[in-house]
């Protein structure tokens, strides 16, 4: 069931002024699980009235869960997008080529970039699930949703074993509020690795979206066992 009065829960502050009579900092689990549900619209179930609406705490689709590249990377990444590029001269048809630019690409924010790139390998190499997983990665990075719905499910459709694919296409589902079958792609990534986490938390935002607390305060224990801070904070907030 939902929490009405969970202010204090999430480190709001309420009536505990500091020293200056400010109000204390969220702790930061608070604070990260104030955005948990980021990526998801819900639909049928209503916020306590003390936490943010989650339009306000979700100023970006698709968020990147990758952290930016070092100055050491960077320099590695121009370096194969040179060398990728004279292989391409070399041999227009070598997919390989195209792929090792798209991601060098992809990985200096070029994304439209890299999802051209992508697209000229998997039309040389075109039973290549992997290529249609990394340019679904690409598109995950730029926010666009349709790009990753479509290639995560042709990646799936090629290997069902990828993992990876099913968790790309929960996130584009949840973002575009398609919640039961983000949970039955959440379970599909649980399947494969019943330790993963981030897949209990988000598969347990999900179940919240769709009205099922009690399926959400579930996963969120199995998260909080593991370890995680964040469903911590979301059974403080969502669950008696």
């Amino acid at each position: 069931v939902l929490i009405v009065a969970a202010a204090a829960a999430l480190g709001c502050g309420c009536g505990r002024e500091g020293k200056d009579g400010a109000a204390p900092s969220p702790a930061p689990a608070a604070t990260k699980a104030r955005t948990a549900l980021r990526d998801v619209k819900l639909t049928g179930v209503r916020p306590p009235p003390s936490s943010p609406p989650v339009s306000e705490a979700s100023p970006e689709s698709l968020p990147s869960f990758t952290p930016p590249p070092t100055e050491a990377m960077i320099e590695e990444y121009r370096r194969e997008l040179a060398a990728a590029t004279e292989a391409i001269k070399a041999d227009a048809k070598d997919a390989g080529a195209f792929s090792r630019r798209a991601e060098a690409k992809r990985e200096l924010g070029d994304y439209s970039g890299a999802i051209r790139d992508y697209g000229r390998a998997i039309a040389l190499s075109p039973g290549n699930a992997a290529l249609y997983l990394e340019r679904a990665r690409a598109g995950y990075r730029s926010g666009n949703v349709r790009i990753v719905l479509d290639d995560s499910s042709r990646a799936i459709e090629l290997d069902p074993s990828l993992a990876a694919a099913y968790a790309l296409r929960a996130r584009a589902r949840s973002e575009n509020a398609e919640h039961r079958g983000a949970v039955e792609d959440w379970s599909k990534v649980i399947e494969g690795d019943p330790k993963n986490v981030e897949a209990y938390r988000r598969r347990g935002t999900a179940r919240l979206a769709l009205g099922d607390a009690e399926g959400a305060c579930a996963d969120w224990r199995r998260a909080k066992g593991m370890g995680d801070a964040e469903s911590r904070e979301l059974i403080r907030f969502y669950c008696w």
